[in-house]
Parts: C-alpha cells; sequence; structure tokens
C-alpha cells in the first residue's frame, strides 16, 4: 500500500486544516502540520461550556475534549485502510508506529499507550491522539509537544480538571528531550514518523481542492457545527471511537485532550507519581 505524503503546512486557517483532515479519510494519507494563529479546538461531541478564554473556536471530528492550539504546535495526520481485527488492535498499530518514530528520532524512553491513546516520555504525556471510522477507512490525527506549552495560556482558555495544569506545566517538550531547535526537531520528527507510519510506501503529493473538501470546509465554517456539532450538510456517518458516541460521557466533560482517555481517579494517580 502507498500512500499520499501530503508534506507539511502551517499558514492555512483552522477550518481549512480541518477540513483536508476530513477529506483524507478517503484516501491512504499522511501529513504534518501546525495552526497559524492561537485557536480552541473541540471534541466533536463536546460542549462549548468548556470554553473560558477568548479565542477562535474551531471542532474536528473526533471526540475527545478541548485543546489549545498555539503556533508552536505540531500536528500529524494519518488516514488508511482499516484491517484491524478490532480497535484495540487499530490503537495497538497506531501507538507501535509512534513508539517506532520515537526511537528513530532518538527519544529512546518514548512509547505509544494504546490505552490512554498518548504518547509518554518517562510516564509523563507529550502527546495524544484521537481516531474515527467511516467507509471502511481508519483516520487518527494527533498533536506532540514540540515546544514548551504554556499551562496558564490553557487553563485561562479552557475548564481544565484538578491537577491538569500542574502536569501541563511538567510536561517535557520534543526539543528540549532532543537538544535541537524547533525547526530541526520538526523536521527530525517528519522524517522519522514519515518512515514509520508508510513503511517508505510513499507518493509526494499535493493536496487537491475537491468538491469534497470545498463541502468540508463550508461545514467547518459552519456556526451550527462550530458550537454544537450539527453537520448542517451531512454526506458521511462518522463512527467516533473514544466511547462517547454511546453514552455521550464526554459531552460536559472538562479538561485537555491529552488527558479525555484517563478517568478522575487515573488523573489523580498519575499527579501523584509525577508529583
Amino acid at each position: 500500500m502507498s500512500f499520499a505524503f501530503l508534506g507539511y503546512n502551517d499558514s492555512l486557517l483552522p477550518a481549512q486544516q480541518l477540513a483536508i483532515d476530513e477529506t483524507m479519510t478517503n484516501f491512504p494519507s499522511l501529513r504534518f502540520y501546525a495552526y497559524s494563529d492561537p485557536v480552541i479546538i473541540l471534541g466533536k461531541n463536546q460542549h462549548p461550556s468548556i470554553i473560558k478564554g477568548d479565542y477562535p473556536v474551531a471542532r474536528r471530528m473526533t471526540g475527545g475534549t478541548a485543546t489549545l492550539e498555539m503556533r508552536d504546535s505540531f500536528h500529524w495526520a494519518l488516514s488508511l485502510p482499516y484491517r484491524f481485527g478490532s480497535l484495540a488492535d487499530m490503537n495497538a498499530y497506531i501507538c507501535e508506529r509512534l513508539t517506532r518514530s520515537m526511537r528513530a528520532a532518538g527519544l529512546y524512553y518514548a512509547h505509544g499507550d494504546s490505552k490512554t491513546c498518548t504518547l509518554k516520555v518517562h510516564g509523563k504525556i507529550v502527546g495524544s491522539y484521537a481516531r474515527c471510522l467511516t467507509k471502511g477507512n481508519a483516520f487518527a490525527h494527533g498533536a506532540v509537544a514540540l515546544m514548551p506549552y504554556s499551562a496558564q495560556h490553557i487553563e485561562d482558555a479552557i475548564d481544565l480538571r484538578p491537577g491538569e495544569a500542574e502536569l501541563l506545566s511538567s510536561m517535557p517538550d520534543i526539543c528540549s528531550l532532543m537538544g535541537r531547535t524547533a525547526e530541526d526537531a520538526k523536521d527530525i520528527l517528519i522524517e522519522s514518523m514519515l518512515q514509520a507510519f508508510t513503511d517508505g510506501s510513499y507518493v509526494q503529493s499535493q493536496f487537491q481542492e475537491t468538491e469534497e473538501y470545498r463541502q468540508a470546509l463550508k461545514k467547518h465554517n459552519d456556526v451550527s457545527w462550530i458550537r454544537n456539532g450539527k453537520d448542517p450538510h451531512p454526506k458521511r456517518e462518522y463512527l467516533i471511537v473514544a466511547g462517547e458516541e454511546e453514552v455521550r460521557n464526554l459531552r460536559n466533560a472538562k479538561g485537555h485532550c491529552f488527558y479525555s482517555m484517563l478517568s478522575d481517579n487515573e488523573l489523580e494517580k498519575m499527579c501523584s507519581e509525577v508529583f
């Protein structure tokens, strides 16, 4: 299987980035990106009451809770045919590839945790991902803490659970772990993740603005989608696999997306281990 490698982009608006992610679900592909300006990104079923700060808001098609994205964020998005025996197998695959890519980049103590959909270094979360399935395809996108996160900015932007601000403050960043500049660390991650996720089978491609992309962009700019996750022009059904489609348990959840798969007790335990 060959992947379309769509490169790296940090100049598009949040709605454009999210619309490209949505369009990627149609074909095996991989890309990397950053947001051009600070923005709060809500999970598909996240209630906007989590918002505290005066930032632009967008909503992704996958589950989980909110994030505050800054210009120095680093994101990846992957689409491939769903050929797994279970969702647990899909998570195991993603985490094995994340682990492989981080170690190829020199981060030998980094590993993907398939239970919590996170990337960890020495037990501390430094990244996470969310996923969905549609029309026989699997999709995942995630963030890695390339530069230090400002816990204060995040706490001012979204409603965190107790302990999360302290975890974000103590979170190691990839640049410091590598001893590299942001630009060098980004390039190393792109190369290592490209090889790990595609096994070297990819074609450098330019993203094409198809009719499906234009419809997705219209949705991601629509107020009803941003406010309540209601697709104004539903074309496809997405299966969000974070659990909230069945019980809506994340609808009014607080907290940063890095920790959304942790129960309150698990979060408290992680805090006690870190501090």
